[in-house]
């Protein structure tokens, strides 16, 4: 890209985001130290009642220190969840996004008189290391720690019991987080939590919340260039329209196996299927990193366990719909012509797709912020696939999600108060603003382009993200034996259900301790 390109990329974000707050935001009081004097002095509505429940607040300048698992602690990749809390050196069409992070943080900082500081990041997998210390000696380093959800919500129990403070059992006096705004996931929060003890929360304040829902990526080049085929196969009924086939319920993981089936040429004439083939559906070979059966999974709606009467999470993936989605996995991963590719951290799957020989692979959505930006074919997103036609669509987020957790020292040191009052401060301007820029320009605008219907894409866009669901154990899966990591590990195993019953006792024994490791955790903070 030349410099003229991304300088005028530069001014064109700051014009988007300058807009944005002209809409959304609220008169700026006048310079009072910081000091709300006059709640209800706000032209936006929305902003006069958030004011008006949180009241006049002053912390005196208090500083609100972040550590942040970031993905990778130079950050040099994963930047979603530390550009969240603080601005953050990215491509040219990520700075509206910083420019937005920015003014929450000024609105949010002169409002409440704090101090908000991104004082350290974590790479994945190393947040536990690096609080392990200061968390068994009770020392303080951190006001709010964001963990990465599944490698990192664990540290509120077992031999870290009582270092993370419990949201349920705070002083109403301490605690400003209003969990039935629309800016906190209270679906999420509910589900992570059991007997009392919830000690993480999320919501628009983390981009990877926003953007990280499970998508299908499809080419419409590819797919128009195979008309004919497609309205031959059985599950499209004749329908060979994309949109089309959404509304009426067939895009189903059986279609996607049929076609991609069909598709298959060996252009290299190799006689093996490789990148320099036409494909239907890519992913990576059975192993950890193979998400794209998380977004199956998510688009097939399995949940790995269920939550009875007296709330207690019990594990239920052992059962019809488990086993039907199963045999389905098998049968794309084996016999559909499927790619599958070796991980490679030098060369992401989406990529490949992007390289238009691709039709169609599940993944997150803001996988692409970067890896399509230079797509020369059509491309659409859709939702994943059904499990069978007529469903209703489902997905969920992916498991890099940002939880915003306070260690128990930040009470001690007489600064909860104005913890969650930053945290509920920067949820709500995030919504306001942050989102509208991240989510409607950055994200879906971008796949509304003029290739498209860009009203039935941002329809579906829209319906992907509000169809979004969780369970128990997909949230607390590092804690029990990574049941929802079975799938990427046996999606080409033609004996999956064989494999889920013998794992099943030894899930159910994982969430068994996980349970008593929390209720021990609750116990200890009475």
């Amino acid at each position: 890209m030349s410099k003229f390109i991304k300088y005028l990329s530069l001014v064109l974000a700051l014009l988007m985001v300058a807009t944005c707050f002209a809409a959304c935001g609220g008169k700026k009081d006048k310079d009072t130290g910081g000091k709300v004097e006059n709640p209800n002095q706000y032209e936006d509505p929305d902003e006069q009642a958030f004011w008006d429940r949180m009241g006049k607040v002053n912390f005196n300048g208090t500083e609100i220190s972040f550590i942040v698992c970031g993905g990778d602690e130079n950050m040099e990749e994963d930047s979603l969840n530390s550009r969240s809390i603080a601005p953050f050196d990215t491509e040219d069409l990520s700075f509206a996004v910083n420019s937005a992070v920015v003014d929450r943080n000024t609105q949010v900082e002169k409002s409440l008189n704090v101090k908000i500081n991104l004082k350290a990041v974590s790479g994945m997998q190393d947040l536990a290391n690096r609080l392990q210390s200061s968390l068994f000696m009770g020392m303080h380093e951190y006001d709010i720690v964001a963990g990465y959800q599944y490698f990192d919500i664990g540290l509120t129990i077992g031999e870290n019991a009582g270092s993370f403070l419990n949201y349920e059992a705070m002083d109403e006096k301490d605690n400003y987080i209003s969990l039935d705004q629309p800016y906190w996931d209270a679906n999420l929060y509910n589900e992570m939590a059991y007997k009392d003890c919830a000690f993480w929360v999320t919501g628009d304040l983390s981009q990877s919340w926003v953007g990280c829902v499970t998508v299908s990526f499809v080419n419409k080049t590819l797919w128009d260039r195979y008309e004919e085929v497609i309205k031959s196969v059985p599950a499209a009924q004749g329908i060979t329209d994309l949109y089309e086939i959404v509304d009426k319920g067939l895009w189903t993981i059986e279609l996607v196996s049929e076609i991609s089936k069909k598709i298959y040429v060996d252009n290299n004439a190799n006689e093996k299927i490789d990148l320099g083939d036409t494909v239907g559906y890519i992913s990576y070979q059975p192993s950890l990193n193979t998400v794209m059966t998380d977004v199956l999974a998510a688009g097939a709606h399995i949940n790995y366990s269920t939550t009875g009467q007296d709330g207690t999470p019990s594990i239920s993936f052992d059962n019809q719909r488990t086993n039907l989605f199963a045999s389905k996995l098998e049968k794309l991963y084996n016999e559909s012509n499927a790619l599958l590719v070796a991980w490679d951290n030098d060369k992401y799957i989406v990529e490949m797709f992007a390289e238009g020989n691709i039709l169609m692979t599940p993944n997150y959505m803001n996988k692409a912020e970067s890896d399509l930006t230079e797509m020369t074919d059509t491309y659409v997103v859709l939702p994943p696939p059904l499990l069978l036609a007529n469903e209703k669509y489902s997905a969920c987020f992916g498991d890099s999600c940002s939880q915003y957790g306070i260690p128990y020292t930040t009470k001690n040191e007489g600064k909860l108060a104005a913890a969650t009052a930053t945290l509920e401060a920067m949820a709500f301007y995030s919504y306001k603003y942050v989102t509208p820029v991240y989510y409607d320009l950055m994200l879906k605008g971008r796949y509304t382009h003029v290739d498209v219907d860009s009203q039935k894409q941002a329809d579906i866009i829209d319906m992907i993200r509000d169809s979004k669901f969780t369970d128990f154990a997909m949230l607390w899966s590092n804690s029990i034996e990574n049941v929802t990591w079975f799938f990427r590990e046996n999606c080409t195993n033609r004996n999956i259900t064989t494999e889920t019953n013998k794992k099943a006792s030894s899930w159910a024994s994982a969430l068994e301790d996980l349970l008593e490791d929390i209720e021990a955790t609750y116990f200890i903070q009475l």
